[in-house]
């Protein structure tokens, strides 16, 4: 049998408690982090002693340390994956960056242009460690109740890209051998840009919770995203969002479509159909999902569309209108004050075409122009 890696798993909220479960189930040791300011996230698990997982995944499972210091939770490992909202990823990268090692990877699966964000502070604070992404989260997946997790569905593929892309392949070996099995898939990507353009989530959010604005605010959250606001009309904004992420891809000549399916479901079975966003009683403008899909997904997809003269009037126009809806300027911006995937976080600022190529395969920026 193969040697597989210690993993640091970052972020113990539902999909990081799942993804725990599910290398501990492949043979993995697994330390698990959360910040200091959740661990109340994490301490039901802390005082069973380990995480019960329901669903298509089932068990009872217990990590080889459940902590909230990052120095431990790293200290060993080969690959520190991080399974959290794209406005928290500057928080986990700030304590990650002063105990990652050379050889380390830093991984995210929730990818909102991840890696491009956070590759120069790596490459300063942390040289030698590989910063990598992959294409969406592989879990369908919500706690039933503060101990106990349920798992109604895993995606049976996935993607990964690292920056520089030449440190792909040694993100594939990490990660392969805990992602592979239930008939499951981990390929490579063309890049970074690919991942994050790709990512579905951001097209599948936004569009319904925008068309159906009236409602969210009268039932403050108990919302059919899938199902009921899946409607004819709003999959045309949605198709339209991602129509024009893939035809950035198409022109910078990346693949257009990462396909990251879930299985068939059977009678009776829940389906994405009649998911429900489980967040009673919370604002629009505490939305997890819009806090990261506007300014680090239809700001990346119109932003990096402008760099390489691609039009992307949808993006483009639902941030604007969120924009004023929520009285945030997504462009700058999220609600917590963190920049936004504009060209600048993203270091593509007066790039040309060619040189953002070369940026995220190579890792390496052309010199200053006088």
């Amino acid at each position: 049998m193969d040697r597989k890696p210690t993993i640091a798993v970052l972020g113990a909220g539902s999909g990081g408690a799942c993804m725990t479960a599910d290398f501990i189930e492949q043979g993995f040791k697994v330390n698990l982090y959360e910040l200091p300011q959740f661990e109340d996230s994490m301490q039901p698990f802390v005082d069973r002693g380990g995480i019960e997982i329901t669903g298509k995944i089932t068990g009872f499972y217990e990590p080889n340390m459940m902590t909230t210091n990052m120095e431990e939770a790293l200290e060993g490992v080969e690959v520190a994956t991080m399974n959290v909202r794209a406005f928290a990823h500057d928080l986990f990268v700030e304590k990650a960056v002063p105990h990652l090692k050379k050889g380390q990877i830093l991984h995210c699966w929730t990818p909102y242009a991840f890696a491009l964000r956070f590759y120069e502070t790596l490459k300063e604070k942390a040289p030698g460690s590989i910063i990598a992404e992959s294409a969406i989260l592989p879990y369908f997946v919500k706690r039933d109740s503060p101990d106990v997790v349920h798992c109604h569905a895993y995606k049976l593929g996935n993607y990964v890209a690292a920056m520089p892309s030449a440190d792909t392949g040694k993100v594939l070996k990490a990660l392969s051998p805990g992602m592979t099995t239930r008939d499951r898939f981990l390929k490579p990507a063309s890049n970074v840009l690919a991942t994050s353009l790709l990512n579905g989530n951001i097209n599948a959010h936004i569009p319904a919770i925008l068309l159906s604005a009236v409602e969210y605010e009268n039932t403050t959250g108990h919302v059919f995203i899938y199902g009921k606001h899946g409607t004819p009309l709003t999959k045309k904004v949605e198709y339209a969002i991602r129509d024009e992420a893939r035809a950035i891809c198409a022109h910078l000549g990346l693949e257009s479509l990462l396909r990251c399916p879930y299985p068939p479901t059977k009678p009776g079975e829940p389906t994405l159909a009649s998911h429900t966003w489980w967040a009673p009683d919370v604002s629009m403008m505490d939305l997890g999902c819009l806090q990261e899909d506007l300014p680090y997904g239809t700001v990346m997809i119109a932003e990096v569309g402008k760099a390489v003269g691609v039009p992307t009037p949808v993006s483009r126009g639902v941030t604007d209108l969120f924009k004023t809806m929520l009285g945030v300027d997504y462009w700058k911006e999220d609600k917590l004050g963190n920049p936004s995937a504009n060209l600048k976080t993203l270091g593509l600022e007066g790039l040309t075409q060619k040189e953002i190529l070369k940026y995220v395969t190579t890792g390496e920026k052309p010199q200053k122009r006088d």
